[in-house]
């Protein structure tokens, strides 16, 4: 089964702004790897926090965290923040 990928726009608009190395790494990631094994324990997502009720993950980009739920049940998987490792656990930033 196929997830469909969501992202934020301060996702969108921070991936721009990065290097290219960081920008390939989570272009990947969210074309080839999320879509299809949003799960992979080999792929560095760890479990965090809830969020709206569904389990969160947090997926590493050198410097920068990506957080993220899966809804299995809508077959949906939303990229929330990404953001420098010492902000982004901090709350409506």
């Amino acid at each position: 089964m196929k997830y469909k990928v969501k992202i934020t726009k301060q996702v969108k608009k921070t991936i721009e702004k990065q290097q290219k190395h960081i920008k390939k790494a989570f272009n990947n990631w969210i074309k080839e790897e999320l879509p299809n094994k949003p799960y992979d324990a080999n792929d560095g997502m760890v479990k965090n926090i809830k969020i709206e009720g569904y389990q969160a993950y947090k997926k590493r980009f050198g410097n920068f965290r990506a957080i993220l739920t899966i809804k299995d049940d809508i077959v949906i998987v939303e990229v929330h923040k990404l953001k420098p490792r010492g902000q982004v656990y901090k709350k409506n930033r």
